[in-house]
């Protein structure tokens, strides 16, 4: 008999991986611990609806770790914004600011959408230019 629960486990691993998060960031992302993930991972505990939600909003398949079919919506520029996203979330851990991933987001599609420079550009590189941009997006929360 198929194990589905470790089908999906392993799909959600290689999701995590293709996103290139680690297991610390995913669980920031679903809002669980590092040891939920590793459990999801084992396939002894499935995610909810609620946190496949959180990762297709980060970039990862969320229909492809349920079904086993990939989606065809994993463009070039989504995963800029995937890698946008998770440099401004590790630079805001870094800097010690407390904000959320919804604001984490919010500043990543401004980057993308509304015509700020990514983090990600070789322009855009000092840390007080992310500061900046971070503590304005901040105050959307």
């Amino acid at each position: 008999m198929i194990d589905i629960k470790r089908q999906i486990a392993s799909r959600l691993r290689e999701e995590r991986m293709r996103v290139g998060m680690s297991k610390v960031q995913l669980a920031g992302t679903l809002g669980v611990s590092r040891f939920t993930v590793a459990n999801y991972e084992s396939g002894s505990h499935m995610p909810t609806a609620d946190q496949l939600t959180r990762l297709a909003m980060v970039g990862g398949d969320a229909s492809y770790v349920v079904t086993g079919v990939k989606s065809m919506a994993h463009t070039e520029q989504r995963e800029q914004l995937v890698k946008t996203f998770l440099k401004l979330q590790e630079f805001a851990r870094l800097a010690g600011m407390k904000l959320s991933n919804e604001q984490i987001l919010l500043a990543a599609l401004e980057f993308h959408y509304g015509g700020a420079k990514s983090p990600t550009d070789e322009s855009c590189t000092t840390a007080d230019t992310l500061s900046a941009w971070i503590q304005t997006v901040s105050n959307f929360g």
